[in-house]
């Protein structure tokens, strides 16, 4: 079994994830969505003029972290002062320590694409530390649109109809053949929208 299976990694969906780059004395962390599509290799899409593509390169490395909630997320956005990291083991980067889990990773092949640059990655290393809860946006996206659904009768229903349809595209790209996925087709078919 690999790591990535271990820690409950579905091949092809996409989890919110925060990668850390650059050097112990000055790390740089970013949300990211990172998807394996053999339970071997990591990869991911980097815009091209960021720090975080741009220290990948370098270095040659990177670090997948965990975190426990969403609220983490936000941290990353909104107060990345407020992180705190540690050394990676096995990779010149840092690692967050209120991770769940980590992967440390090393580039395996880059290539740039028309808006950005995809990236894949090899585990050299990776812990965990305790329950992992992976954040994968389907889940709030079939709930968000259940509940517009239910409100049709008050919303304009093209427009609440357009956003279902956004959702639907979403939930089949960060979590293919899912049951979310599923539930989705069955929403848009019930609301007459297939």
């Amino acid at each position: 079994m690999s790591l990535l299976d271990d820690l409950g990694l579905r091949m092809d969906w996409i989890y919110e994830v925060l990668v850390s780059t650059g050097r112990e004395d000055a790390p740089h962390v970013t949300p990211i969505g990172i998807w394996t599509p053999d339970l071997q290799s990591v990869h991911m899409h980097l815009y091209g003029s960021s720090h975080t593509l741009r220290n990948a390169l370098e270095l040659g490395c990177l670090v997948v972290n965990f975190p426990p909630d969403e609220h983490l997320l936000s941290i990353a956005l909104l107060s990345p002062d407020d992180l705190r990291f540690r050394p990676a083991t096995a990779v010149d980067a840092p690692c967050l320590c209120s991770a769940t889990a980590t992967l440390e990773l090393q580039v395996s092949s880059v290539r740039a694409l028309s808006d950005y640059t995809h990236v894949a990655a090899t585990v050299v290393s990776g812990e965990k530390s305790r329950d992992v809860r992976l954040i994968n946006r389907a889940g709030p996206l079939l709930l968000e649109s259940l509940i517009l659904a239910s409100r049709l009768s008050v919303l304009d229903r093209g427009a609440t109809l357009k956003a279902i349809r956004e959702s639907s595209r979403v939930v089949r790209k960060v979590a293919p053949g899912s049951r979310y996925d599923k539930a989705m087709d069955l929403l848009r078919a019930t609301l007459g929208d297939s």
